[in-house]
C-alpha cells in the first residue's frame, strides 16, 4: 500500500520529455499577468492511493481444502490479485475562444467574473456562467491551472 500527498506548483508546464517552457510566453514578460501564470503544474495529483494484495486460492496439495482429486487439479495454484488505484483529479486551465487575442499560436484564458463554482456533474464541473469571454485585444483573467477536474478510482 502506498499513499503521496503532494502539490508541484510552479511558472512552467511539463512538456513530454522537453525543456519545459513558460505557461504563456506572451504574458510571461508582463507584470500584470505574471502572477496569473504561477499556479499548480499539470502533473499536480494531491492525493494518490494505491493499494495491491494477493490472495492464494485454499485449493490443492498442501492446502486446506480438496487437497486431491479433480478440484485440486483445476484450481489448485490459483491466486486472486487485486489492484486499487484511487487519486484527486488534476488541474486545469479555463479557456476561452483566441480570436479576441488575434494570436492563433496561443491559448486564451478566461475572464473569471466570480469564484468558480463546483457542480460537480461529470457533464459540467464547474458552473460555466462564472467565466467570460476576455474583451478584444486583452488577455484573461483567470490564472492558470486553477480549477481541478474530477479524482478517479
Amino acid at each position: 500500500m502506498g499513499y503521496t500527498w503532494a502539490h508541484g506548483r510552479g511558472y512552467s508546464i511539463e512538456t513530454s520529455g522537453a525543456v519545459p517552457g513558460p505557461a504563456n510566453t506572451v504574458t510571461v514578460a508582463l507584470p500584470g499577468y505574471y502572477k496569473l501564470n504561477y499556479g499548480a503544474l499539470p502533473r499536480d495529483v494531491r492525493h494518490n492511493l494505491q493499494t495491491t494484495t494477493i490472495a492464494e486460492l485454499p485449493f490443492g496439495r498442501d492446502k486446506p481444502w480438496a487437497q486431491s482429486g479433480p478440484l485440486a487439479q483445476i484450481a489448485g495454484g490459483w491466486q486472486l490479485n487485486f489492484l486499487v488505484s484511487a487519486y484527486s483529479g488534476t488541474s486545469f486551465t479555463a479557456i476561452a475562444d483566441n480570436s479576441t487575442l488575434n494570436s492563433s499560436g496561443f491559448t486564451q484564458r478566461a475572464d473569471c467574473s466570480a469564484k468558480p463554482r463546483k457542480l460537480s456533474d461529470i457533464h459540467q464541473w464547474y458552473d460555466r456562467s462564472d467565466f467570460r469571454v476576455p474583451a478584444a485585444g486583452r488577455f484573461g483573467t483567470c490564472g492558470v491551472n486553477t480549477l481541478r477536474g474530477p479524482g478517479l478510482a
